[in-house]
């Protein structure tokens, strides 16, 4: 191994340097967590500033009504907080560190052009790989399992009565079963084993298991008295600004041919005032999502309509009781028409997210492309996300004509000791 001698950096006044990154994106696709920044950062450093100019405009749109978002995240992601923390640890301390397993072929999406040499890493896919697994997925949720074109989804950013949704076969109400009489050749055959025993039990643990303090670590301990453990020991990027503008679609008219259409623009202008840290080695990455508003066709009726019980109003006598609130439906029974057995809906659910509300069939609009058709009785992940055929029908023409263009610049002020050594075209 390498013997390398480490010394402190002296001490000199901080200066600021000021990197501007441009960046042009076509192609892009609605929900798609498009990168669009990573830039460099050493320890010690602090951002002053960011400043964020963008133009956002999409292909024509079906319908001229219904509004989109355009937003944008940018990220502290620290060596650590990748998935292969362990290397970059090694490549910071011993030169001699092989990373040849962390080449990657070229991926136009994240700006990078694979090549024979070695150890040639695309960090914009490992920061949005670990971005995305953060802050975009749910537990057990893959990174890729909602993608369009290589690239992960974000959610289609609808919360309403369908949150808690469940087909009824896959919950099993808690009943009080005497086990040890209903299962031959178990338990001792004396003493009485309650299934709300064994539903007492795996509830205790299922709360232990989510609150992560199954294999207890000192973090948790202290997670328990509500203090929280510093980002650097739980490896995660850290958010340090958030961008979302809503715009509705406005008329336009193609230059090639004449014709009017209908699109959806944003100029945006944002900035981020904070100071900002940066403690380790790692990068500033920003991503861009171009989020749709979309309507379920399948859910063709308002769920206050099956509330015709006692129980459905929340009684506050039974409020101790979280199945108080459970309904069963039938198979492919309003509110939901798609469901081919019989389902769960949480009342409850209604009134904390609220629920969709149309004086049409929702089939009109559909045609117009401006409504999203998830399969509420496939698994969460495809009830939360779309994919390429739902973003198709949001365009008049998806064939050619179905994605999103944008073009900007971020501009930084970042407090260092970092100068230019080497200036070029003195006097030009």
């Amino acid at each position: 191994m390498t013997q390398v001698v480490m010394s402190s950096t002296p001490q000199t006044a901080r200066v600021s340097r000021r990197p501007s990154h441009p960046f042009s994106l076509k192609g892009v696709r609605p929900w798609q967590i498009q990168p669009m920044l990573i830039a460099p950062v050493l320890p010690g450093e602090t951002m002053k500033n960011l400043l964020l100019q963008s133009r956002v405009i999409t292909d024509p749109l079906n319908h001229p009504l219904i509004g989109w978002h355009a937003e944008y995240y940018f990220f502290y992601v620290k060596h650590r907080d990748l998935n292969d923390r362990a290397l970059f640890e090694s490549m910071v301390l011993d030169p001699s560190t092989d990373l040849t397993s962390l080449d990657s072929t070229s991926d136009a999406k994240t700006y990078h052009k694979g090549s024979s040499d070695t150890q040639d890493i695309n960090w914009s896919r490992l920061c949005l790989d670990r971005v995305t697994e953060v802050f975009f997925r749910g537990e057990g949720e893959a990174i890729l399992e909602a993608a369009i074109d290589g690239l992960p989804l974000a959610n289609i950013g609808r919360m309403d009565f369908t949150d808690s949704l469940a087909l009824d076969s896959s919950v099993n109400e808690p009943g009080d079963v005497d086990l040890t009489s209903a299962v031959a050749g178990q338990g001792d055959g004396t003493t009485a084993v309650k299934a709300s025993e064994i539903d007492e039990v795996m509830r205790n643990y299922e709360f232990l298991r989510a609150n992560n303090l199954v294999q207890m670590t000192y973090q948790d301990f202290l997670a328990t008295y509500g203090i929280r453990p510093a980002k650097q020991d739980i490896h995660e990027p850290e958010l340090i600004r958030y961008v979302r503008d809503w715009t509705y679609p406005t008329n336009t008219v193609d230059p090639a041919t004449g014709s009017p259409s209908t699109a959806c623009s944003w100029t945006i202008s944002e900035r981020a005032d904070k100071d900002r840290l940066f403690t380790e080695p790692g990068f500033i990455f920003g991503c861009q999502v171009i989020r749709p508003k979309v309507y379920a066709s399948s859910i063709v009726s308002s769920l206050t309509s099956i509330m015709n019980k006692a129980v459905d109003w929340l009684p506050a006598v039974l409020a101790d009781d979280p199945w108080t609130s459970i309904r069963q439906v039938a198979a492919n029974q309003a509110p939901i028409t798609n469901m081919e057995a019989d389902y769960l809906v949480d009342i409850k659910d209604l009134f904390i997210h609220g629920e969709q509300y149309l004086n049409f069939d929702p089939a009109e609009v559909e045609a117009d492309g401006a409504i999203n058709v998830p399969d509420w009785s496939a698994p969460d992940i495809v009830r939360r996300y779309a994919n390429a055929d739902a973003a198709d029908t949001l365009f008049t023409t998806p064939v050619s004509a179905n994605s999103i263009r944008s073009d900007g610049i971020v501009s930084l002020n970042i407090l260092g000791r970092l100068s230019d050594t080497s200036p070029m075209g003195v006097g030009t």
